[in-house]
């Protein structure tokens, strides 16, 4: 299915802008478009959308739900693609947000590198829900590392892994600060698979 490459070639200007400031942009970056979620870490970075059936414009007149990726790995930012997935309507996306964290899509990216040509950089993007009920999303790796983030805008979560990381665990905590109960959501990315590359 095909969708609006023109709008998606514009939101990429807007993940740039958005990652230099370090900020999430206005909800409402264009008509029919809301910003959700920013990630970024090192030198990968990526946001998280909705764009309602009249900006799609894609043959099923669907919303969707989509990322799109950056590194700077080898020099200033630049696309390493996007992700879409056409979803329900606005409204009863959001009612039929389960209770704690859970995932509802993803991408992966992976971009050759400029320099060298051989390395390749890769980072594997999670989208989740939060429910109300969670006021903190915590990511504890093997390696004992824990970190704590908000969720985003109406409770959606974009977390981004490459394959340097160690497997990592996002669990919800609720406002009273005790993890909420249901399993947590594994972050992992597999080593980028040159076998067929030349």
């Amino acid at each position: 299915m095909g969708h609006n490459h023109e709008l998606w070639n514009e939101l990429h200007g807007i993940v740039v802008d958005s990652v230099a400031e370090g900020l999430l942009p206005p909800e409402d970056v264009r008509p029919g478009v809301r910003a959700l979620d920013l990630w970024s870490d090192g030198v990968f970075a990526s946001m998280l959308f909705w764009v309602d059936p009249e900006a799609a414009q894609n043959a099923g007149g669907q919303p969707e739900l989509g990322d799109i990726s950056f590194t700077r790995a080898d020099g200033p930012w630049r696309s390493m693609g996007s992700a879409i997935a056409t979803e329900k309507p606005w409204g009863d996306f959001l009612a039929s947000v389960p209770v704690g964290l859970a995932r509802c899509g993803g991408s992966t990216s992976g971009s050759r590198d400029r320099r060298d040509g051989r390395t390749w950089h890769k980072v594997c993007l999670t989208w989740m829900t939060a429910g109300p009920e969670v006021a903190l999303v915590r990511l504890r790796d093997q390696d004992g590392n824990v970190r704590d983030r908000s969720p985003g805008r109406h409770g959606f979560v974009l977390l981004g892994v490459t394959p340097e990381d160690p497997l990592t665990s996002a669990y919800g905590i609720g406002h009273d600060g005790e993890q909420l109960p249901g399993e947590p959501i594994t972050l992992w990315c597999a080593p980028y698979d040159t076998s067929f590359t030349r």
